[in-house]
């Protein structure tokens, strides 16, 4: 059984406010698969203060798209790495075919390298944070519009 009795916030595992673990049970037999911490208002807006202290003064907004794209590389691998135990996580605790998460993984990588192969990253369209001026406006200069490959 997994026990996480914290949250993480702000790039730490913190105590939450209330200590209270959340019972997750499997929609197959309502097992005991494992306990999670639950977060109140006061555990959100820490969350949230900390995610715009990052947004603004972050190393992630200082990174060239070459860095980012290394970043997202890494990641992808770290992931893969693990793709095993993520499929069987996901089936036992939102009930899905255990073939359907096996298969997911895989997908995951496509969708990885289909975006970096489009030239997102490089260009640091949605990745940087803030949109890119090469990402093309609509007519009405609000919403970008998705490019279709």
């Amino acid at each position: 059984m997994i026990v996480y009795d914290r949250l993480y916030i702000g790039g730490r595992w913190t105590e939450p406010t209330d200590p209270q673990l959340l019972d997750i049970r499997s929609p197959h037999d309502r097992s005991l698969i494992g306990r999670a911490a639950q977060a109140t208002n006061a555990d959100i807006d820490k969350a949230v203060a900390a995610a715009r202290e990052a947004f603004d003064h972050g190393p992630w907004g200082r990174t060239t798209p070459e860095q980012r794209q290394d970043f997202i590389v890494r990641l992808n691998k770290l992931r893969a790495a693990r793709a095993d135990e993520i499929a069987g996580r996901i089936s036992a605790e939102v009930g899905a075919a255990r073939w359907f998460t096996d298969w997911g993984q895989p997908a995951l990588d496509k969708q990885a390298d289909a975006y970096l192969r489009a030239g997102w990253a490089p260009r640091g369209a949605w990745c940087a944070g803030r949109r890119s001026a090469s990402w093309p406006r609509s007519s009405r200069g609000t919403r970008p519009i998705p490019r279709r490959w």
